[in-house]
């Protein structure tokens, strides 16, 4: 989605199959019985850096993640700094 705004298609359908591929493999790591895990490696809470918004800090990754939420340009530009 990072590359598809921008209109790199070749680009986002090369990293949409390898996303899709790795995400199959992070359901399985992050497994810890009734709920999804925020590590791969470690299940006790709280033992690593934070994906979500429990804390003011967080992966920069994930915030330009999160900026492909949006089907609008301008907005995407605006939260991922592209």
């Amino acid at each position: 989605m990072v590359a598809k705004m921008p209109g790199k298609n070749d680009i986002a359908l090369k990293y949409t199959s390898m996303e899709k591929n790795m995400a199959k493999e992070w359901m399985k790591l992050a497994d810890a019985g009734n709920h999804y895990a925020l590590t791969f490696n470690d299940k006790t809470p709280g033992a690593r850096l934070p994906l979500d918004s429990r804390k003011t800090y967080t992966k920069s990754a994930w915030i330009i993640r999160t900026a492909t939420l949006t089907s609008d340009k301008k907005q995407f530009e605006e939260r991922s700094g592209v």
